[in-house]
This record gives C-alpha cells, sequence and structure tokens, in this order.
C-alpha cells in the first residue's frame, strides 16, 4: 500500500486519521507540527500528505509550498477548523491557488477522508 505522512497538532485528530488509514494497509507517521512534517518528508518518500493549516511552528501552507516545490506531484489533503488568522472561506480559496488535491473542514467525516485517500491514490 502507500506511505502516508499526518501532519496535525491535534493529537487526537492524528491517531484517528491513522487508525482509518492503518485499517487499509497503508504505512503511516505522524507529525505534530509544520516543522517535524518537513523533516520526516525529507527524510522518508511520502505517497500522500494530510496536513492541518492552522499550527504553531510552522502552519501547513508553508509545509504544502515546501513539499509542492520539491515534489510536485505529492498528493496533498489539506483540513482546517478554521481558527487563527485564516478563516475556512481564505483557507479554501488559498488550498485551490497552491494546487492542493482535497480540502476538509474539521471535524472530520472519517469515511470521505478514506474515500479520498483511497482516489487519490488510485489516479496517482
Amino acid at each position: 500500500m502507500a506511505r502516508i505522512l499526518i501532519i496535525d497538532d491535534d493529537d487526537e485528530i492524528c491517531i484517528l486519521v491513522k487508525k482509518v488509514l492503518l485499517l487499509d494497509g497503508h504505512e503511516v507517521d505522524t507529525a505534530e507540527d509544520g516543522s517535524v512534517g518537513l523533516r520526516l518528508a525529507r527524510l522518508h518518500k511520502y505517497d500522500l500528505v494530510i496536513t492541518d493549516i492552522v499550527m504553531p511552528e510552522q502552519d501547513g501552507l508553508g509545509v504544502i509550498m515546501e513539499l509542492k516545490q520539491k515534489s510536485p506531484h505529492i498528493r496533498i489533503i489539506a483540513i482546517s477548523g478554521g481558527g487563527g488568522t485564516f478563516n475556512i472561506p481564505e483557507i479554501t480559496r488559498i488550498v485551490k491557488m497552491l494546487k492542493v488535491d482535497r480540502a476538509f473542514s474539521k471535524p472530520l467525516d472519517y469515511i470521505e477522508l478514506q474515500a479520498a485517500v483511497k482516489e487519490l491514490l488510485e489516479s496517482a
């Protein structure tokens, strides 16, 4: 199956998304913020990255820009509950500009997320 990286400062989100993806046989790593996620992405090749947008240390927008610069064809799913300096409509507009493959609002629908992961990996 695929190697997937989840980047989110919410431990519960990381745990739940990881469990869902492990059930599908994927290898899954997690990172608690964007800087840790980018370090992992430099060490490993990921087929898909799921990243929160609003995080301390390094936000998801910076993560997405760096990942796309180094690997333009990497599949990325952005997730956000808004908050911080961004609201959901702004985040949606920004992730479209960055060519993110999918975007989801929190709270997550894990069935929809699982289906999006499957679709993106099959189309890669």
